[in-house]
Order: structure tokens, then sequence, then C-alpha cells
């Protein structure tokens, strides 16, 4: 009997594994969490949830469990201990109405926190008092402390303050609804957390602990909210320390209740997976190998078959073709007779041009023709350079003859861009395989590379020869790249969900993707400037002119539509500030664009604006000005991808 082979992929986020998240983490390189807080900030899927929750003492714990290590030698394994707290946005958002004074509100936001975070800590000590690690009165005096502030009954059962906080928090949740309800108590921000740990920290066996408590969500929260959590954070000491975990953007405010900022360096650390390069560098591939290594691990172990070493590693299954497979394709296709047409013509106006002999002419025929599709395209392109740039036909014939330097670079530098366009000029499918290319595609974003993997094992685990558990293979160019198409479609689509913007962003995204597409796919394209896939503005005129449309533009950097790189600034009797976006590399392939780093374009801040936040035919006329493309179908032009 065959047995079932479930995808490894088939669970993205964290939220979907239960209390199976350990299972799937991989500790980064780096040891992030330390005596000092961290800030994790990321777009969507960039594993914040995962990171934060695994440091947690539940998955921690659940691990040790599995590694059949009881509570005392899990405690004495782990220096930090953590507690997780997910920010439920609508209900901390609700704690603001405008017939109560703010500071009523913060106050009761505090016993909010205070209290969530207590029932979590009690928890754990649950589990110490039932493991006879304390005793119930080793934490009684945290506790007096903690119903006195609540104004509670001292409790004589862990039962009892539970019950007390419950009712705090249904008090809470009364008053936010009905502001003629009892006034709730309203506390500073963290004292129960601070009570209750403090205590915890005489016990002998927590003297080297800290204990973190790690903030989830981090951007759902109001600026008066987060003001409150920055103090904590920059309170933070070697007993207990706050870490963020936080979308892109999404710090309102590095204000703190006591009139002092929170800095980078002195107050914190920061984990940023947006930054520019992050994941160009080895540290993120090897990270991705190891995450899928895991999920490979746990499929692979669970149907008993014999051990393999290549079964476990991700790039067996993606594998890399070459390019052969897409140049087989060129030289075979019927229409590659019109660019050989083309360059026919250019070489006539060559000949002319320069006055070549019959017999040069014979010779550049030959040398131009007579290779490859690839560096057949290439010569067109070079052909086509006009005035400085221009390289007569006899020239190049003797770079490609004697393969000089500057032949090597044009071939290097062309080579994407050329693929790109014969893949539009003779309807040929780009096609997409390799770990490496799908670890480009992800831009970073974890969740994405893990729905490429599991889209591929779907395409592969459906085909006419089904991988399977008995039937373990490379997957096809084909399914890779099936898998490659579907994903990228369906991302632009998603973006319809993003809050609050979504359906602007949308067009932004598709507009974008228009424009980069008619300067790659441009039959007249010179190759000078090749890949264009990105773009540089001038944010400070963008910002004061058009504030909208600057609010749009920081959303889509947010949701990793956009990736902003580092700021240069151009000195003058002004500072004029510039920054680059690259477009999510995810959304490339539905476009049929590059999605490697080359040219950039400039685009005018007053463009952008339109762009991004201009009436529909405002829209329309800047990507039709800006792709050169005249005749583009108005009503279509926004149509699904």
């Amino acid at each position: 009997m065959e047995k079932e082979f479930k995808n490894p992929f088939s669970k993205i986020r964290a939220e979907q594994m239960g209390d199976s998240a350990w299972k799937y983490f991989v500790v980064p390189s780096k040891a992030h969490i330390g005596s000092k807080p961290l800030i994790f900030e990321g777009s969507r899927g960039t594993g914040k949830t995962m990171f934060l929750k695994c440091n947690s003492w539940k998955e921690k714990y659940n691990e040790a469990i599995a590694s059949k290590h009881d509570f005392k030698n899990f405690i004495l394994n782990n220096q930090h201990i953590g507690f997780y707290y997910l920010t439920d946005g609508r209900f901390v958002k609700s704690l603001q109405k405008k017939n109560v004074n703010d500071e009523i509100w913060i106050g009761i936001f505090n016993t909010y926190f205070n209290v969530v975070l207590a029932k979590e800590i009690i928890e754990f000590i649950e589990l110490l008092i039932n493991d006879k690690i304390i005793l119930f009165s080793d934490i009684q005096y945290a506790l007096d402390k903690v119903s006195l502030r609540i104004k509670k009954p001292k409790p004589l059962s862990l039962n009892e303050i539970i019950q007390s906080l419950d009712e705090t928090l249904i008090a809470i949740e009364h008053f936010s609804n009905n502001t003629n309800e009892a006034q709730p108590i309203g506390l500073n921000s963290g004292t129960i957390i601070e009570d209750i740990l403090l205590q915890l920290k005489k016990n002998p066996l927590f003297t080297e602990t800290t204990f973190h408590i790690f903030i989830d969500e981090y951007e759902k929260l109001t600026a008066s909210q987060q003001i409150e959590l920055n103090t904590l954070l920059k309170q933070s000491n070697s007993n207990i320390v706050y870490d963020f975990g936080v979308l892109s953007k999404g710090i309102l405010t590095p204000k703190t209740s006591t009139g002092q900022e929170i800095r980078r360096k002195d107050d914190f650390s920061l984990f940023s997976t947006d930054r520019y390069d992050y994941y160009e560098k080895n540290e993120y591939n090897e990270f991705l190998k190891e995450i899928c290594k895991k999920r490979l691990q746990v499929e692979l172990d669970r149907s008993e078959i014999e051990f393999d070493e290549r079964n476990y590693d991700i790039t067996f299954y993606l594998k890399y073709y070459g390019k052969q497979h897409e140049i087989a394709l060129f030289s075979k296709s019927p229409k590659l007779s019109k660019i050989k047409d083309r360059i026919y013509e250019e070489i006539k106006r060559h000949c002319s041009l320069y006055g070549y002999t019959e017999d040069e002419q014979i010779v550049i025929r030959k040398e131009l023709l007579n290779c490859s599709p690839i560096h057949m395209r290439m010569h067109l392109a070079l052909l086509l350079r006009k005035n400085k740039d221009k390289i007569p036909a006899l020239d190049l014939v003797e770079h490609k003859i004697s393969n000089s330097a500057k032949y090597q670079d044009w071939c290097h530098n062309t080579e994407t861009a050329v693929f790109y366009l014969l893949c539009d000029e003779l309807n040929i499918e780009k096609t997409y395989h390799g770990f490496n290319a799908f670890s480009a595609l992800s831009s970073g974003v974890i969740r994405s590379f893990l729905e490429l993997a599991e889209f591929a094992f779907d395409f592969a685990m459906n085909s006419n020869n089904p991988f399977s558990i008995d039937n373990l293979r490379e997957f096809t160019i084909d399914e890779q790249t099936k898998a490659v198409n579907f994903v990228s479609n369906f991302k632009i689509k998603e973006i319809d969900s993003y809050e609050p913007y979504g359906y602007r962003l949308k067009e932004f995204t598709i507009a974008l993707g228009k424009i980069f597409n008619a300067l790659q796919t441009n039959p007249n394209a010179t190759l000078g400037e090749v890949e264009q896939n990105h773009f540089t503005t001038n944010t400070a005129e963008l910002r004061f002119n058009f504030p909208n449309a600057d609010l749009l533009l920081k959303d889509s950097v947010r949701n990793m539509i956009l990736e902003e790189d580092n700021p240069t600034k151009t000195k003058s009797e002004d500072s004029v500030e510039f920054l680059d976006y690259h477009l999510n590399h995810i959304y490339c392939p539905a476009f049929k664009i590059s999605y490697l780093r080359k040219r950039k374009i400039n685009l005018n801040y007053k463009d952008l604006a339109k762009l991004i936040n201009g009436t529909h035919k405002e829209l329309t006329d800047t990507v039709k000005k800006l792709s050169g493309i005249k005749d583009l179908d108005e009503p279509n032009l926004f149509d699904e991808i």
C-alpha cells in the first residue's frame, strides 16, 4: 500500500501550527534574544510571529517535553524565558472614545495590558507549583499586591486571582462598549507584571533568568498606547526585558511617558528583514534551507522512508536546469526569422552608412547571424544604438571574433534582458526553476518562499508523473514555473485585501508593472539601460506637495509592495532627499519582467502622485507617457493580470 505524503508546506502561518510551531522553527544565525530589548521589524510574512512565539515559554516547553526534559531542566536550560502577547487591534483601539479623557483611557489600557500578561505568567506559575518547584506561599505576596492594585480581595489560590483578573477584563470591556458603566481601575504600565516577575526572581532557580515580554503586532496600538510600551522598553533591565514585533513603518512614535525617546543602539537592537539587500546575502538562503529541512523532516520522518540526505534538501526538489531549455525553444521558433530580417535591415543600414565593401558585408552577416539566438538578439540591440553610444557593425564583429573584454561585458550585462525580450517577441513563456530563483523572488519574505514551495509540491503531486513518498524526485521546469506564475498572480490579487488602501495600491502596482514591462519588452531597446524595474523619486517634494500620495507610498512599503532603498542626499542650497523603490520581486513574473536589480528610472514626484493617488484618467495617461505605449487600450489597462 502506497504511503500518504502530505505537502510539507501546507501550513504557512505560525497560527496554523497550534502547539507544534516549535517543530518548524529555525533559530536565526544571530542570537537576537538577550539582555537588550529587540525590535523585530518586517513586512507581513517575514517570520515575526514565528520568532516571538517560538522564543516564548510555551513553545520552548513543548519542545522540552518532546525531548523528555522535565520543567525544572527546562528552566535551568533557558536563561531567557518569554511571555507572548498578540495585540488585539480592534479591542485596544476601542479604548479611546471622545467623551472620556485620554489620560483615563491610557490608565485603562495599562490595566488591560497588565492583566492579560499576568494571566499568561500565572499559567507558567501554575506549572511551577504543580511540579513542586515553588509553593503558592512563595508567590502569595506578589499576588496580594496585584489584588490590592485592582481592588479585589486577597486570593487564597491561583484560581481566585485568575477570577479577579477575568472580572477586571470584563469591566474594561463593558466600559469600552458603554462609558456610562462603572469606570475600571487605571494603572501605570507594567506594574502588575513587575510585581509577579520580581517576586519569582527571588527564587534561586531564577536568579540568572531574564524574563521577556514579547509584544507582537505592536503596529496595531495607537500612538498613546505605544508611548506607554516604549516606556517599558526604555526601562528594561536584566530582570525584565520588553521586545516588540512590528510591521514595517508601524512605529508611530519613539516617545515615552517620561518625556524621553527610545533610540536604537542606546535602548534596543533592531532586526529588520526589510533592509536593503537583506535577502541577497547567503545568510538568508541558508536560513531558508534550514526552514525547509525542518518541514521536510517532519513529513519524511512520519512516512518512515529509508533515509536519503537529498530528500531533506529543498535544492534537490527545486532543481536548476540551466538556460539551454529556453535557448532550444528560441532556436526552434518560426518567429525567429523576423528577428533575422530586422538584423539584415540594420546591417544594410550600417553598410550604407559606413560604406562597407561586399566582402565586409558577408563577414558581418555571417558573424552577427550565425550564432545563438541570445547573441543574435543582443547584436540587434547593439546595432540600434545611436549617437555617442553607436557601435558600427564591423567594430561589433571584431569584438565578437576576438571575444574582447567589452564583448564579454555586453554578453554578461544584457543576457537576462535579452531572454525577456526573446520570450516576448517569440511568444515563449519565461521559465523559473532552481532554489536561487525561488529565493530571489521571495524578496526576503519567508512566507512568499514557503508559498512558492507549497505550490511547486502541489503541481508536482498532481502531475502526469505524480510526486509521492514512493516517487521522490526533482521537480520539472514546468511544475516550478506553474508554481511561480500562480503565486505571483495570486499575490497581486491579494493586494485588494490590504487595509485601508488595498484597491489604490493594487492599481498602483499594476501601473508600475505595465510601465516596467513596456520598457523591458521594447523591440527597439538598445539595452544600454537594461532591466529597468525600480525607480527613484524626490520624496521630500512628494511629501510636501502631495501628502496623501506620500501616505500611500509609505503604505506600499509597509506592505512590502515596494522595498525602500537607503536614501542618498544631494547637497545644494536646499537638501533634496531621494529614495529608491524596488518592486517586490514576487510580482515580477506576473508582469513578465526581470526581478534582477539592474537599472532604475527617474520618476518625477508629480507623475508618482498621479500613479498612486490620481484619477483613473491621470493614472492611465501617466502609464502611457512613461511606458511609451500610445495606443494602450484604456478600459483594459487595469484588467486582472
